[in-house]
């Protein structure tokens, strides 16, 4: 009976001086810090190579984002803007939302990174940052006509969350930038509404090949794309340099001679399909998407023939 008084005047002497709301907050921070080490959804964060623990949980899923909550200590230092690398997923996300109403410990939204994209500012310096992705939506076609012609007017959308740094700052209205091969305008950088973190706001745009440089991803990088030197060859592809944006539409090109060890290529899949090549021919497949690409043809590595394809709007 002596110890059990004992250890319950112990117990009084440690909560000498506590409210009730700090022995609820003590209790429960006490009560996270066992999940962490028992629970099933205890998961490794990296945060720039510091390892914290945390507990992840569904918040919202989607077929075009993902978004769940994050529980960790206070300790751990992880703030809004933070690009968490989740280990045993392999996946990077961003830190969007901190929940406030959680006392005994940090409690997080996030988003899923699905994309790195690039960009160069005005220094010529290079930036590359991990966002996460909302889009591409849009709830009608916008249309117009003109003399007679009925055409359809980019209004795909697209927002992006990305933590705030230097290279952000560089980012202005009206600047272009490439996402997953498609250039987007953007219309609103949003960095004063939550510290840390940027949120573009984008409209889809048109690729324009002699001025975005589509082998390094950055839109409108004309200034330090590297014009590819064309060596003389006997090799010569035949086919249409140009067509119409018409999903679905199947072209066959040729060269002349061939080479049974040569294999074809192009460099903006975004803009159609292979769907079958031999030594003598390829036949593509384009899905409706403006643009150009260069068709080559190699042998042992190097490009004996080229030839840039565009797809062109009706508008010319």
């Amino acid at each position: 009976m002596a110890s059990k008084e004992y250890e319950l005047f112990q117990k009084r002497l440690a909560n000498r001086g506590l409210t009730e709301m700090d022995r609820m907050t003590k209790g429960k921070e006490d009560s996270f810090n066992y999940a962490l080490i028992h629970s099933y959804n205890s998961e490794t964060l990296d945060k720039n190579g510091v390892l914290s623990k945390g507990l992840i949980n569904n918040e919202k899923l989607q077929l075009d984002y993902d978004q769940k909550t994050l529980s960790t200590t206070l300790a751990s230092n992880i703030e809004v803007g933070d690009t968490l690398y989740w280990e045993r997923t392999d996946t990077n996300w961003i830190v969007i939302i901190h929940q406030l109403t959680e006392r005994a410990y940090l409690k997080f939204s996030i988003k899923k990174a699905l994309y790195k994209f690039k960009w160069r500012n005005d220094d010529g310096v290079i930036w590359e940052q991990w966002a996460a992705l909302l889009g591409p939506v849009e709830t009608k076609i916008s249309e117009d006509n003109k003399k007679g012609v009925n055409f359809d007017i980019g209004n795909n959308t697209l927002t992006l969350w990305m933590g705030a740094s230097e290279g952000t700052k560089t980012l202005d209205r009206y600047d272009k930038i490439m996402v997953a091969g498609k250039v987007w305008k953007i219309n609103v950088v949003d960095d004063i509404t939550t510290p840390k973190l940027v949120i573009l706001h984008l409209i889809e745009d048109f690729v324009d090949e002699d001025k975005d440089n589509s082998a390094e991803q950055i839109a409108r990088d004309y200034e330090h794309m590297v014009e590819e030197v064309q060596v003389e060859s006997n090799y010569v592809i035949t086919g249409l340099e140009e067509t119409n944006p018409i999903k679905g539409l199947i072209q066959t090109y040729t060269i002349d001679p061939t080479d049974e060890s040569a294999i074809w290529s192009i460099d903006n899949p975004t803009l159609g399909d292979i769907l079958a090549q031999d030594a003598s021919s390829i036949t593509i497949k384009f899905n409706g998407s403006i643009g150009s690409t260069h068709l080559s043809y190699s042998i042992a590595d190097v490009k004996a023939a080229t030839k840039v394809i565009k797809v062109k709007s009706i508008l010319g």
